[in-house]
């Protein structure tokens, strides 16, 4: 990035004179009948002979096209010749990306509307779009399904509907707690927070084999616009009628989205003798809840239930789980909807433990209804790490309100410039990462953290010897082929598929192709516009970003003592943690990570283990213990100057501040 904000330009001209000077051919590839008539045998690899047909076309690029573009040419209301005309006047860089967007989707909405009315409905048929007349207020009765043959809306405000995804639905539906309850899939639509929602959807195809014709709202979430349909009404469910019978329609309300989360369901019932017991919290002497959303598990019934497997038994390390769930308490028999994250406990019993602020409803169930089978629904596991710590704006305005809290002028301006020096070293070290990433190029050797351990959990998992390795590739102008009728004694396959060594510069691997070559500048380009959109500067050292727990062992004897374990390793030594968002100087601590006790036989993977001697996680921006993610960072110069700079909890106009805030 330039000092004045703007991307550095990357000439690739460079790269056209290389592949200009080259001295082809490198290789030579003969192909006779025999050949291609094998080869048309493989129906993919015969597509790429058959010239696509303007439907074909169009198919393929609607797996491509968002909501919002779809939308468009659904309205059928771009201009094409005036978009091209407004595109050859002068204006700035960012109104030409938008137009040239707008063209694209122009011509898409042509070739759309040239087809006929069967051929739009066949394209359409698998994009779950559906259709609804533009809502002019709110409805005085709940709607109902339309009659046969009442006409449907015209394509007025097209929407995508779709499970849980940004682009237009390309993805199977998952299932969850109310949709196996109504027996109906759930659909997801965001509509934003200011627009009326609509209540009842049509779906664009009148024929199709699996999805419902008509969509009706079951509730929404008012503060992300989120609105969730079905072809059921609520009232089918036997949880919810259950649930309004027995609870005030405040909680009935707030906790509805809980049982449309995506998850997979485990049945509790299917295990004899399962007992679910709600413990007290751990608390600060002021009431605050140490362990906000913590739940265990036995080994036994985890092992009962797949979800945690022998190999990880043996290895030591396991992944945690996010759940919701609908139980029954062992000493009260009541119902309980649940919410939280569980560890593994080693015990012989089938056994839950799950602490009281785990529990978001309890009601006596009916006698219809106390029959009910337990059942646990998995949302998410810390199989996966979630991510590398970035320098945002959040972050980088904590740090800044830190340098104002400084006693005296100088040192709030000596801060300020460390500031701004850091930010300007991270911003060239996200330039330099970006450039290898576009051009391909090979990264040097992980950076060393002074201060920072990383011992391995367990045993490494034995992974399979690749017998096809890395491949030295050869650009296509430096290939000569010949066609002849046929081969008399053609190269076997295998040998095919051995390595040569090439010649400068080809055999780089940091090359890999030509393609990276020429359209490396491309991609720099596209990164540099992200990051002026949302700047992530990469931070240095050691970090990541894991899953919440509090003391499982009980051995952390400080409160700014945590564990950090990530993808199998054990991490020691100082850390940066905050979580997302930072909105106040203090959000943003130094821990230090330290070994795991000699009796840890079973650690959670990719979680950070909060001490309980002090707020844990509940001081970073108010987090708990239900799902919330925190990002860790050995960066030197981060942790000096957070170490360095107040976290004003003990200035007096800032305590003031926070009693009338958070």
């Amino acid at each position: 990035m330039s000092a004045g904000g703007e991307p550095r330009q990357r000439d690739n001209s460079w790269a056209r004179d290389l592949l200009a000077r080259a001295q082809p051919p490198l290789a030579e590839v003969v192909v006779d009948d025999n050949f291609l008539e094998e080869l048309l045998k493989t129906e993919e690899l015969r597509k790429a002979f058959v010239e696509e047909t303007p439907m074909q076309k169009f198919k393929r690029k609607l797996s491509s096209i968002s909501d919002s573009s779809l939308t468009l040419i659904m309205q059928r209301t771009l201009d094409l010749a005036s978009l091209q005309q407004q595109l050859k006047a002068r204006c700035t860089k960012t109104m030409r990306r938008k137009l040239r967007r707008l063209v694209r989707v122009a011509k898409l909405s042509g070739h759309f509307w040239a087809f006929n009315a069967q051929q739009r409905e066949e394209l359409l048929s698998d994009a779950n779009v559906y259709v609804f007349e533009t809502p002019q207020g709110e409805p005085e009765e709940l709607p109902e399904r339309p009659a046969a043959g009442h006409p449907r809306p015209g394509p007025v405000g097209p929407a995508a509907v779709r499970r849980r995804s940004k682009q237009a639905p390309r993805q199977e539906k998952t299932s969850s707690q109310l949709s196996r309850d109504l027996d109906a899939d759930i659909w997801t639509a965001s509509w934003g927070t200011r627009r009326m929602k609509p209540w009842s959807l049509l779906r664009w195809a009148t024929q199709h084999s699996c999805q419902p014709e008509w969509l009706q709202l079951l509730f929404s979430k008012v503060e992300k616009g989120h609105c969730y349909y079905s072809s059921q009404p609520l009232s089918a469910s036997r949880l919810v009628a259950e649930l309004q019978a027995r609870c005030t329609l405040q909680d009935f309300y707030s906790r509805l989205p809980l049982l449309a989360s995506p998850s997979t369901p485990y049945d509790l019932g299917d295990v004899a003798d399962v007992a679910v017991h709600i413990v007290e919290d751990i608390k600060m002497p002021k009431g605050d809840v140490l362990t906000d959303g913590f739940a265990e598990i036995s080994l036994k019934l985890a092992r009962k239930l797949n979800l945690v497997s022998g190999e990880q038994v043996r290895q030591g390390v396991y992944d945690a789980y996010q759940f919701r769930g609908l139980v029954r308490d062992a000493a009260t028999g009541d119902a309980l909807i649940v919410k939280g994250m569980f560890v593994v406990i080693e015990t012989d019993e089938d056994v839950m433990y799950i602490r009281k602020s785990c529990e978001k409803i309890r009601f006596k169930p009916s006698a219809e209804f106390s029959s009910f089978s337990q059942e646990l629904d998995v949302v998410q596991s810390t199989a996966a790490p979630q991510g590398q710590p970035k320098l945002n704006a959040q972050l980088c305005a904590a740090l800044g309100m830190r340098a104002c809290l400084l006693p005296t002028r100088a040192a709030r301006l000596s801060a300020m410039a460390d500031l701004r020096d850091f930010c300007r070293s991270r911003r060239a070290d996200t330039a330099d990462a970006m450039e290898a990433e576009s051009w391909g190029f090979a990264r040097g050797p992980p950076e060393h953290s002074p201060g920072i351990a990383m011992t391995a959990l367990g045993t490494p998992a034995s992974r399979p010897v690749s017998s096809n390795p890395t491949r030295n590739f050869i650009p296509q102008h430096r290939v000569k082929l010949t066609y002849v009728a046929h081969i008399e004694d053609p190269t076997p396959l295998e040998h095919l598929h051995t390595t040569v060594d090439l010649p400068q510069p080809w055999s780089l691997p940091e090359l890999g192709t030509k393609e990276a070559l020429l359209r490396g500048g491309r991609r720099f380009l596209a990164a540099a516009r992200r990051q002026q959109k949302k700047p992530q500067l990469r931070l240095r050292g050691v970090g990541g970003a894991c899953f919440a727990l509090p003391d499982l062992w009980g051995k952390l004897e400080e409160p700014q003592q945590c564990h950090i374990i990530r993808e199998g390793r054990c991490i020691t030594g100082p850390v940066a943690v905050w979580r997302n968002p930072v909105m106040l100087p203090s959000d943003i601590e130094i821990w230090e990570s330290v070994p795991l006790p000699d009796d840890a036989t079973l650690v959670p993977n990719n979680c950070i283990i909060c001490s309980c001697k002090g707020m844990g996680v509940l001081a970073l921006a108010g987090g708990d213990y239900d799902g919330d993610v925190v990002f860790f960072s050995s960066d030197r110069d981060l942790l000096e100057f957070v170490a360095n700079a107040p976290d004003g909890l003990h200035h007096r106009s800032w305590q003031s501040g926070l009693r009338g805030g958070r």
